[in-house]
């Protein structure tokens, strides 16, 4: 009875903890492959029910009377019946009550631990869920964006770097505008542009994301500039001062009077190798980045946000040249931005948003 009892406790629990993860991950998992998980579980979960029935017929089969003298289907069935209105009438009745309500503690536990999980590469141990990002949250150890103000200003690489510059940066307010200001001089930000804004879809967190494009530059030159959001009529918010160089004239050949240096790169992920040899990019004070793909690797997980917020703060303090230019990025899609699987871009969740190269 003992083993009987063994097999449907661990068959329960084993059902409940397939039901969460089915549930968790059909949930914020990319279009694509969610057919493919709720397919899948519920075969899982179905055959880890079939073994709870079976448990609970080995439990009734232990008995003698079940076994032997009973012989027809409904004798057993009554059997069966009687031997469930014995419990509850009786004091065991308490120890169903018990292991009812210790395997609804069980799958609670397992339904709130797998809640917006993120399963990601690089390392594949730094797994996480919505309890676990909320904690590191508020111990201030995972960046975030703060409730005000400008965070995670970066520079892409715009379809003429001698004469513009794309400037990205993030908020959790939502901006009533969106703009830069930038000038030759950081005491003189004389000129403003103002952009657009996209809010983040994802389902944990309110993001803004705002994309400015500068125009009109002059190739070969230094710039200031100051990203800046107008949350209400009363004032702004703005970013730190920053500055970024534009590339020489190149002639009607494809030649320049300066040699161009660059770097290209790929498979960055969150590690302290990445962050070692980002260091080591900016130091040699290339006019851009090319990432060949596999930036976060977030595997294509909504919940995996916090991938981005990692790299993107690793981006804004390491991808600053000795001479205090930051570099402008020219990112491309690889498998893991794609959750794996090759699937269209616009079925990729943050890529699209964080590196808009179409504006």
């Amino acid at each position: 009875v003992v083993l009987c009892a063994a097999l449907i406790l661990s068959h329960s629990v084993f059902f409940f903890a397939l039901a969460g993860m089915a549930w968790s991950l059909c949930t914020f998992a990319t279009d694509d492959r969610l057919m493919l998980y709720i397919i899948s579980f519920t075969i899982i979960a179905f055959c880890a029910f079939i073994f709870v029935l079976v448990s609970m017929i080995l439990c009734f089969a232990c008995s003698k009377t079940f076994m032997f003298e009973e012989s027809s289907v409904k004798g057993k069935l009554y059997y069966i019946l009687a031997e469930v209105r014995k419990v509850m009438e009786s004091r065991r009745k308490w120890i169903a009550v018990f292991a009812f309500l210790f395997l609804l503690w069980v799958s609670l536990c397992i339904l709130a631990g797998t809640h917006g999980l993120c399963v990601p590469n690089e390392p594949v141990s730094d797994v996480s869920s919505t309890i676990t990002r909320i904690i590191t949250r508020k111990l201030g150890m995972d960046p975030y964006c703060s409730d005000t103000g400008v965070c995670y200003v970066y520079l892409l690489v715009p379809n003429d770097l001698s004469t513009q510059m794309h400037v990205v940066f993030h908020s959790t307010e939502e901006p009533r505008i969106s703009a830069v200001r930038y000038g030759k001089s950081p005491d003189k930000l004389d000129t403003q542009i103002v952009g657009r804004y996209d809010k983040l879809n994802n389902y944990e967190l309110d993001r803004y994301i705002s994309s400015v494009v500068l125009n009109d530059l002059e190739p070969g030159s230094t710039y200031y500039f100051q990203a800046l959001i107008y949350p209400d009529t009363n004032g702004y918010t703005s970013s730190d001062v920053g500055k970024f160089r534009t590339a020489p004239v190149i002639d009607s050949n494809g030649s320049s009077m300066e040699n161009l240096n660059y770097v290209v790169a790929s498979d960055i992920g969150k590690t302290d190798a990445a962050t070692a040899i980002a260091q080591a990019i900016a130091k040699e004070e290339p006019l851009f980045l090319a990432i060949g793909g596999d930036l976060a690797y977030e595997n294509g997980y909504q919940a995996c946000y916090c991938r981005y917020d990692w790299l993107l703060n690793e981006f804004q303090n390491t991808l600053v040249t000795p001479k205090g230019y930051t570099i402008p990025i020219l990112a491309s899609i690889g498998n893991h931005e794609a959750g794996g699987t090759y699937v269209h871009p616009s079925k990729i969740p943050f890529f699209l948003d964080y590196f808009p190269y179409a504006d």
